[in-house]
């Protein structure tokens, strides 16, 4: 991608190329490669877990049957149109896991504020958190990624949700990009600047003139040694120069965020023999490449678009035993988000 592009972050272009003359510092790109050694680990000790999954989701969709012979307790795998074979077959687990999932979405998870005392101060507090739990379970759709946990707990036997913080998210406000003070609607918005930094920046000049003032006073002719002699002239104090303080610039102030994650998109360490014990777990997420740009300015310039990024995972268990899991709808101008916690 070329400096002097009028599309920098790729929102028109989308597709703009990386600048190969880009360079990354050695450590990071030691740490990026020792993490996607563990990612291949985790993904590949993840592969016949992705094949239940498959199993459970084409079986309670019915598109695929699993049917075991009585006399000789062979099991076969059959496909839905697979016309060769007997489709007769009374799905139990179909019905089953519906009913599950319709007494699992009744039973959403709701709050209730206690007060810590009948102190009337401790009531109007519990009343303002629970005003704020309501407000986020609007805002945050909660009810709404629960029936997507619930659906996604019963097909694959896992459901994951993810609470964090966003920092594109929250109502938008005047902020300094240098010590992240947020101005008040009194103080100024985007392009003045920034009230906290001048403050700073102003404090050190005057304690900066001082100090000047006093070594000039002090290496100066005293005047008593001289008799008629002048007292010294100092020099007046420089003025303070705005120039150098930030602006003020619109920028979200952030908010928390709630997500539904697909099992596919969710990684952890190999190693561990339960969640609880990963030391990590990595979340994979297809980004648009304009997005990737926005969220990581300084390095818009190094990223470039992949050309495997999918959307949709799809499969089947054939006859044989072996599973055949496709991604498909490749998702165009996108790139692949890792984020590793430890």
């Amino acid at each position: 991608m070329n400096a002097e592009s009028t599309d920098p972050l790729g929102i028109l272009e989308g597709a703009a190329p990386a600048d190969p003359s880009a360079v990354t510092d050695h450590d990071e790109a030691a740490l990026a490669s020792k993490l996607m050694e563990q990612f291949t680990e985790a993904d590949n000790a993840r592969r016949p877990q992705e094949n239940q999954w498959e199993l459970n989701h084409q079986v309670l969709r019915g598109n695929q049957l699993v049917l075991r012979n009585s006399t000789t307790g062979e099991v076969r795998y059959l496909l839905r149109d697979d016309r060769k074979r007997l489709l007769a077959v009374n799905n139990v687990l179909r019905p089953t896991a519906r009913a599950l999932h319709g007494k699992l979405v009744k039973n959403i998870s709701t709050w209730a504020c206690a007060p810590a005392t009948d102190d009337l101060a401790d009531m109007q507090v519990s009343e303002v958190e629970e005003s704020l739990l309501q407000y986020h379970r609007r805002r945050m759709k909660f009810d709404q990624k629960y029936l997507k946990w619930y659906k996604c707990a019963v097909e694959k036997g896992i459901g994951i949700m993810q609470l964090s913080w966003d920092p594109a998210e929250g109502p938008v406000s005047a902020q300094c990009p240098e010590c992240a003070y947020v101005a008040a609607k009194d103080e100024g918005g985007a392009g003045d600047p920034c009230p906290q930094c001048f403050q700073e920046q102003q404090q050190d000049h005057d304690a900066q003139q001082q100090e000047l003032q006093a070594q000039q006073a002090a290496m100066a002719p005293d005047p008593g040694l001289m008799p008629g002699a002048p007292p010294p002239q100092l020099p007046p104090p420089e003025s303070f120069d705005p120039s150098g303080v930030p602006k003020l610039q619109d920028m979200p102030e952030g908010d928390a965020s709630l997500q539904c994650l697909s099992p596919y998109d969710f990684y952890a360490d190999s190693a561990a023999a339960d969640l609880e014990e990963a030391q990590w777990v990595c979340r994979r997420s297809p980004v648009h490449i304009s997005k990737a740009r926005k969220m990581f300015p300084k390095r818009a310039f190094e990223l470039a678009e992949e050309g495997l990024v999918s959307a949709d995972h799809s499969g089947a268990l054939f006859q044989t035993g072996t599973t055949g899991v496709t991604r498909n709808r490749l998702l165009k101008h996108h790139v692949f988000l890792y984020e590793f916690h430890e």
